[in-house]
C-alpha cells in the first residue's frame, strides 16, 4: 500500500507540510524530519503508537500520548509532537546480513534512556540492552549474535517517546 500524493498539492498545517513530494514533520521544539513520499510505504496507528513504515523496512513510531494533534484530510495527514526527539530516526545496522556480530549505530539528540531490543521472526525477545545517555552523542553498540539461529530478526531502538525498528538477517 503506497501513500499517493499529487505533485501539484501544497498544504501547510501548523505541524505538517507537504511540498514537492516530501513529508515534513515539525515538532514543538522546532526540530524537523522529512521523508520523500516515495520512501513511505504506509502510516498507521497501533497499540497507542503512530507508525511510519518506510520502503526500506524501517519503522519509525511515536507514542500517541505525545502527539498534540493530528488531522486527516483527503490531501494529507497532519501531526505535531509535544516533546523533542531523543534519538535521530536514521539509525543504522551493519553488516546486514551478518555472520554473528551486529553493529547498531544511533545518534542521541537529548539526554535519555535508550533500549536496544532484538526480536526473532515470531516476536520473541532475544536480546535487550538499556543505556542511559547524559549528553548528545553518537553511540555504537556491538551485539554478539553467535548463539542466535540463522534467520530474520528485527532490531528495535527505543526511548520513552520513540520506537524505531529495522529488519536484519543472520546467515
Amino acid at each position: 500500500m503506497k501513500l499517493n500524493i499529487k505533485l501539484t498539492f501544497l498544504a501547510i498545517y501548523g505541524s505538517f507540510c507537504l511540498f514537492s513530494q516530501n513529508v515534513l514533520f515539525t515538532f514543538n521544539d522546532e526540530s524537523q524530519i522529512d521523508y520523500n513520499v516515495n520512501q513511505i510505504e504506509k502510516i498507521n496507528f497501533d497499540n497507542n503508537f503512530m507508525l511510519v513504515h518506510l520502503t526500506d523496512a524501517t519503522i519509525i513510531s511515536w507514542d500517541l500520548s505525545i502527539i498534540k494533534n493530528y488531522t486527516h484530510t483527503e490531501s494529507g495527514l497532519g501531526v505535531s509532537i509535544n516533546s523533542p526527539l531523543n534519538i535521530d530516526p536514521k539509525f543504522s545496522l551493519f553488516p546486514n546480513p551478518t555472520d554473528g556480530l551486529l553493529t547498531v549505530s544511533y545518534d542521541v539528540l537529548t539526554p535519555s534512556m535508550v533500549k536496544i531490543l532484538i526480536y526473532n521472526i515470531d516476536g520473541k525477545l532475544c536480546f535487550e540492552k538499556t543505556t542511559t545517555h547524559e549528553v548528545s552523542e553518537n553511540k555504537i553498540i556491538d551485539v554478539q549474535l553467535t548463539n542466535f539461529e540463522s534467520g530474520t530478526y528485527r532490531c528495535v531502538v527505543e526511548s520513552l517517546t520513540q520506537r524505531m525498528s529495522k529488519q536484519f538477517t543472520i546467515r
